[in-house]
């Protein structure tokens, strides 16, 4: 008797016209023709038969198709199906193989491998390409016959034919990874079959001509994880509706969750199912809370439905989650189905996570359950923790969520909330907070909690600098913990430290160090909060506060530190030192951090400290700067933390007074003082004396400005800071050598003995935060005082500063623009064109200032510059040029003195190396050779763009040059040009942001029409914003002027580029 055939288990499924062929798995897949197997695994609804059928009917190759049922596990079915499906391409095929195989209902091994012998037979005759397929071939991966016969015939299998299984697991043959390891088997995986982002976009255009934004599609990509079916559901609602944005309680699930809970759940069994449904109540679980759950059993089970494909993914060695959507319809299933089961699971992984001290999990699963009054126990309990981990939004709201009539029962709940809003720069609500614990405190006998709450209102004032304040707060908390034996140890030690730092924020840092020895404790043991590095500081021991900052650095402090945050307590030291790029790369981390941590004190503070960097830029970034200090006084303002504006007005007046308003940078000097005043903060207050007695010197207000110089040598003095005391005792004997001539001997052996036994020669050699505006103006000063003081004195003197008994240096440095019009200032005042006398002097000027570092002979000057006439003629023009330019750089130098910046010998000339001259391609070189060293893509931008904005147009102007050298520098820097704004568009392809890949690349053919890099950044740039027509346009432009320009075609990446765009 004939068993009937059902046509449709052995028939391909149709193609359909819109199926998107998705080129990196189609490419794999193809691979089958290579290997006699090929496994497609993966979950439901991933597209597995679609994929598979349309790339077969692509290849127009035979191939057979077999959809194994359920009803085919057994040997008789499975093996009259298969044969029917090779029958139905390769009619005859089956004769052969019919007269031998005689089917029994229990066959033997030795039956099996009869029934493998007559196959391989039976399809041996086949001598061109042939694909076996087997779909679904999970429902009967359980018979082992089938499995027996199936891995027998692998290994027998002719050249020309291949067997494809599609399964929702991997069979568990023996034999699979010898397959592997010998190249003989092909793997397509969920991970394969998933949609990437722009696979959905390419779909969502074919498919429903949907036009969708980045970050919708982003949106979709992270609901759906690329699940073949869930993009589809989508996609067809969102053409329906007429959306073009994406909402995911809107989308209608019924149909998705319909096909799970038939498809995959209702396919497990009733254990298995109440496994995933409370599991789905976790966001993520790991092996320990399935062994507490369900012990070795569970494990078991997670081992199958890992197997299964089963919609969970493993993140690390032990844990695990479901797929987005999968874990929403088994939560939605189980709170519908189930509630009370529900109810009672949350509130059992709420207790097991309490118990395991995972706090953010329990107070979810508690907030779920709605149990208020164990909410409050436990977040009184876990708290603490999670202050420690700067989790304070999260606290924050919890804590919204207890009534007051709890929180008055456990009070230290007001304790928390106090630390919260401290943290988060609240600090009236903080204050009130610590007050209402305070008092409930003190109510109940509770000495801990009111001294922390003391403690509490101290660190308010200490984090926005009103020591004054902050001290009675600390005593009392001192007095509260002593009165009680057994308080603990290490809080005590803490605040120890904080009374500590609150001496150092009120300027008495010696009688902090006093205390220090009063209490037992070395600087080492101040690490929290900075105040080893802030004592340091305000001792005046910059370099030692600058190598204990940067050595922790690296170490992120879980909590906000305010003012004594590490990055931008570095960046202030670096400022004061004059290191410009590092105070900016730690001020910019300042300010990203205190965004990071939704604090605007230390975003505020963060700018400031990127004001100063910016204010002591080589070349002075002035708009920069003012616009920083702006910045943090509207902050500041903003949330009336106006204690703290007294930094941020000190660098205005600053940038003020650089500026030549002098009355408004008086004013703004006379605003910070107040403010600093009102707290007693006496060193930051010196500092402001400074900075207004330099005002006051400008407006010749000369007897005030000297007051205010005293009055902050006194206060640095009591403080014992030995930096501010130089810089003060500076200012005091140049203002009297400015005024007399003449020196205080006395005070200036003071002096002397400072700079010599200090590392402070900085200040006179590169810009710093209170060093002079022109760091040469203290040269002449140094070259005059030093000759009053002992030989051995004098030389030391000299040799720090550069400079030479013989020569006397002018009180200005040189800065020299070549990049752009010709352009040098002395100092602040422009050498102008009638300065110069002559064009020659110009360019020996140039020649001297690109030749830096050699001497030039005077032949090769009179090459450069007089080629044409004869040695006698090129010396009298060389001497006349020669002099015009001494003249024009140095026009008070006494006639026949050496000049200070260019040296002699003999017939050899060159710019002295120890002269204080800036010359921009210098700069350019310095930033553009920093950026190579540098792997952060964003900071590398930084670099090149402050490196390129020195690039004002061509070397010397567009004047062409006599000098061929001049003009071979020219054609240098203009290359150079070119390559750094490639640099930076390639930067910016790697950052993704293609409308600047687009800017900076028409800059450059903006400047050179054939550099082919650029027509490739834009092809790519516009490639990747979808704009394949304007892509396409640019290669055909690129290959137009390469060929009528250059006489060449494109190069290969170009058209390997034009490949991937066009295909």
């Amino acid at each position: 008797m004939n068993t009937p055939i059902l046509e449709s288990k052995i028939k391909a499924p149709t193609a359909y016209a819109r199926y998107l062929r998705r080129a990196a798995v189609s490419v794999k897949l193809k691979q089958l023709y290579q290997s006699p197997l090929t496994l497609i695994h993966s979950g439901a609804g991933y597209g597995k038969t679609s994929l598979l059928s349309h790339v077969l009917q692509d290849e127009k190759k035979l191939y057979s198709w077999y959809t194994a049922q359920e009803e085919d596990d057994d040997i008789q079915p499975f093996l009259l199906y298969l044969m029917a499906s090779i029958e139905r391409v390769l009619p005859g095929v089956d004769s052969d193989f019919r007269e031998k195989r005689t089917l029994l209902h229990y066959p033997k091994p030795s039956d099996l491998q009869g029934w493998v012998t007559s196959f391989i037979e039976a399809l041996s005759p086949i001598d061109e390409e042939f694909v076996i397929v087997i779909d679904d071939y999970h429902t009967i991966d359980h018979v082992f016959s089938i499995n027996f016969f199936m891995e027998k015939v692998i290994a027998l299998l002719p050249d020309t034919v291949h067997i494809v299984l599609c399964s929702r697991q991997k069979p568990r043959w023996s034999n699979l990874l010898k397959l592997r390891s010998s190249g003989q088997l092909v793997e397509i995986s969920s991970d394969d079959l998933q949609f990437k982002a722009d696979e959905i976009r390419y779909f969502y255009e074919d498919t429903y001509r949907l036009q969708l934004t980045d970050d919708t599609i982003a949106d979709i990509y992270r609901v759906t994880e690329g699940w073949a079916i869930a993009v589809q559901l989508i996609g067809s609602y969102l053409a329906g509706s007429g959306e073009s944005h994406f909402s995911f309680p809107d989308l209608p699930t019924d149909e998705l969750f319909q096909f799970l809970a038939q498809e995959v759940v209702g396919k497990r069994s009733s254990e298995e199912q109440h496994m995933l449904y409370r599991l789905s109540l976790m966001e993520s679980f790991d092996l320990q809370a399935i062994d507490h759950f369900y012990g070795e059993k569970g494990k078991r089970l997670l081992k199958e439905l890992m197997y299964a494909h089963m919609f969970v993914h493993q993140i690390g060695a032990s844990h695990y989650r479901f797929h987005a959507l999968f874990h929403q319809f088994l939560q939605d299933t189980f709170q519908t189905e189930m509630p009370e089961s529900w109810l009672q699971q949350h509130q059992q992984l709420a207790e097991y996570y309490a118990d395991h001290n995972n706090v953010i999990q329990a107070m979810n699963h508690y907030r779920i359950v709605n149990n208020q009054q164990q909410m409050a126990e436990q977040v009184s309990e876990f708290g603490p923790q999670l202050i420690a981990r700067g989790q304070f939004d999260y606290l924050e709201d919890l804590l919204h969520q207890i009534p007051a009539t709890l929180k008055d029962i456990h009070y230290p709940l007001y304790h928390l909330e106090g630390e919260v809003h401290r943290y988060k720069a609240y600090y009236e609500k903080a204050k009130s907070a610590y007050l209402e614990c305070a008092e409930r405190s003190g109510e109940k006998k509770d000495i801990y909690t009111e001294a922390k709450c003391m403690i509490g209102i101290a660190s308010i004032y200490i984090d926005t600098i009103q020591p004054l304040y902050a001290e009675p707060y600390l005593d009392s908390a001192l007095r509260l913990a002593g009165s009680v034996s057994d308080f603990d140890p290490a809080m005590i030690e803490e605040w120890k430290c904080l009374r500590i730092e609150n001496l150092v924020n009120l300027g008495q840092a010696e009688e902090a160090e006093h205390l220090m020895q009063r209490f037992n404790m070395r600087i080492e043991d101040l690490p929290a909060h900075n105040t080893d590095v802030r004592l340091h500081l305000r001792r005046g021991r910059l370099q030692e506060a600058r190598a204990t900052v940067l050595s922790k650095k690296q170490q992120t402090a879980a909590l906000p530190e305010m003012f004594r945050e590490g990055t931008i307590l570095a960046s202030f030291i670096s400022s004061m030192l004059g290191q410009a790029e590092e105070a900016l790369t730690l001020a910019e981390r300042g300010v990203e951090h205190g965004r990071d941590e939704k604090s605007i004190y230390i975003e505020a503070v963060g700018y400031v400290r990127k004001g100063h960097a910016h204010l002591i830029s080589p070349v002075r970034e002035l708009d920069e700067a003012h616009s920083c200090y702006r910045k943090s006084i509207e902050l500041l303002t903003l949330y009336d933390l106006n204690r703290a504006k007294a930094e941020p007005l000190m660098g205005l007046a600053t940038v003020l007074a650089m500026q030549g308003l002098t009355e408004q940078s008086a004013e703004a000097y006379d605003a910070a003082i107040r403010e600093t005043e009102k707290v007693q903060d006496n060193w930051l207050s010196a500092y402001l004396l400074v900075g207004r007695g330099h005002v006051r010197c400008h407006q010749n207000r000369t007897e005030e400005a000297i007051h205010d110089f005293r009055e902050a040598l006194e206060s640095f003095i009591r403080c014992g800071d030995r930096f501010g005391e130089f810089v003060t005792r500076y200012y005091l004997q140049a203002q009297h050598f400015k005024q007399s001539g003449t020196f205080n001997i006395n005070e200036l052996e003071k002096l002397t003995d400072l700079f010599l036994t200090e590392s402070f020669d900085f200040l006179f050699k590169q810009h710093s935060l209170f060093g002079p505006v022109d760091p040469a103006q203290a040269l002449p000063f140094w070259y005059e005082a030093a000759k009053k003081l002992t030989q051995e004195k004098r030389q030391k003197v000299y040799k720090r500063l550069g400079l030479a008994e013989e020569i006397r240096p002018p009180s200005y440095t040189l800065h020299v623009r070549l990049l752009g019009a010709f352009h040098v200032t002395r100092g602040q005042t422009t050498i102008h064109e009638k300065e110069w006398r002559r064009e020659k002097a110009k360019e020996l000027f140039a020649l001297f200032v690109l030749n830096r570092n050699r001497y030039l002979n005077k032949q090769e000057i009179y090459d450069e510059l007089w080629p044409e006439v004869g040695p006698e003629q090129a010396e009298r023009d060389f001497k006349v040029t020669y002099n015009a330019m001494l003249k024009a750089i140095e026009p008070e130098r006494e006639a026949r003195r050496e000049s200070y910046f260019i040296e002699r010998k003999g017939l050899l000339y060159r710019i002295r190396p120890e002269t204080r001259i800036q010359i921009d391609t210098e700069q350019w070189q310095a930033e553009i050779e920093e950026s190579s060293e540098i792997k952060d893509p964003r900071l590398q931008l930084r670099y090149l763009k402050k490196g390129i904005s020195y690039y004002q147009g061509e070397l010397f102007g567009e004047r062409v040059p006599d000098s061929k050298l001049i003009r071979r520098e020219q054609e240098l820097f203009h290359q150079s040009y070119l390559e750094v704004m490639e640099r930076i568009a390639q930067l910016y392809t790697r950052l993704q942001d293609y409308n600047k890949v687009i800017y900076w690349a028409e800059k450059i053919l903006a400047e050179d029409l054939t550099w082919e890099e650029a027509y490739r950044l834009l092809m790519f740039a516009y490639y990747q914003k979808k704009n394949r027509r304007r892509a396409m346009e640019l290669y055909s432009s690129c290959e137009r002027i390469l060929r009528e320009e250059l006489g060449v075609p494109p190069m290969e990446t170009t058209e390997n580029m034009y490949d991937l765009i066009r295909l």
